[in-house]
């Protein structure tokens, strides 16, 4: 099925209306008739005026309407009905259109030639004729809306699947940015501590200004680590989850003071 409904999708629109418009013109010269000029001219007309269904539907079916003043069953007639049902949503309109075909089809012609009863019978024949095109063009409206609400539906689940992705992605990072600051400012606060207590015990002039150097230059990569860390809680995870410890340079000074004390 979804086969053939793929090779349907790929003929061309005008294809499709020139064959339907060549049905149409078949359809009338097949039927018992022997018209008029008028009655050619307008069969003519509305035969040809399916070219344009999908632009004018309204149009095209009242054009087509005078052929079904001539045969029962025009397929003109069908053709206009289904494609306005097609793309209509006024259901008032749809049915008055199904009561004027009933109506061409089921009146006599000539009109000199009047039956009750048959016309009645004809009318509800052709009344019954008229709405199966309407019905089964509605049914494909709904079975388009029904595609593209599900497309939305599908649509709207990828942007959630996305977000939760980012989510995820976001606790990640924040994970890891807690982790390395937990690693990566104790190794330097121990190189800081290490520093301050040189900087205190040694009595070596270049040794002292080394060991303040590297203190310094410690302290400095503790703050760019607090700050680095900082930008990686604000680009997402919780608070909660990045909860830092006390700031490091006031960690950095009570060790360097412990270490003061025990030189």
């Amino acid at each position: 099925m979804s086969r053939a409904r793929a090779l349907w999708q790929r003929v061309p629109a005008p294809v499709i209306d020139l064959a339907l418009v060549a049905a149409a013109a078949l359809d009338v010269r097949l039927n018992d008739w022997e018209p008029t000029r008028l009655e050619f001219a307008l069969a003519a007309v509305g035969c040809t005026a399916l070219a344009f269904r999908r632009r004018f539907p309204l149009v095209v079916f009242l054009l087509t309407l005078p052929i079904a003043l001539t045969q029962e069953v025009a397929v003109a007639v069908l053709v206009a009905l289904f494609t306005l049902a097609e793309r209509s949503r006024n259901r008032r309109l749809l049915a008055g259109c199904v009561a004027l075909a009933a109506v061409a089809s089921s009146t006599p012609w000539p009109l000199a030639e009047v039956d009750r009863t048959m016309t009645l019978v004809f009318f509800v024949c052709g009344l019954a004729t008229a709405a199966a095109p309407v019905l089964f063009g509605q049914l494909l409206q709904a079975q388009r809306d029904l595609a593209r609400r599900l497309a939305e539906i599908e649509e709207a689940r990828e942007h959630e699947r996305a977000l939760h992705a980012q989510a995820v992605l976001a606790r990640e990072r924040a994970q890891l940015a807690r982790e390395m600051h937990d690693v990566v400012s104790h190794q330097v606060s121990l190189i800081a501590v290490q520093a301050g207590a040189l900087q205190v015990a040694t009595q070596d002039t270049n040794a002292k200004n080394a060991a303040r150097t590297i203190r310094s230059l410690s302290v400095t990569t503790l703050d760019e680590l607090r700050t680095m860390f900082t930008l990686l809680r604000a680009s997402g995870g919780d608070a909660t989850e990045l909860t830092l410890s006390p700031p490091l340079p006031t960690c950095v000074n009570s060790w360097n003071r412990a270490a003061l004390t025990y030189s």
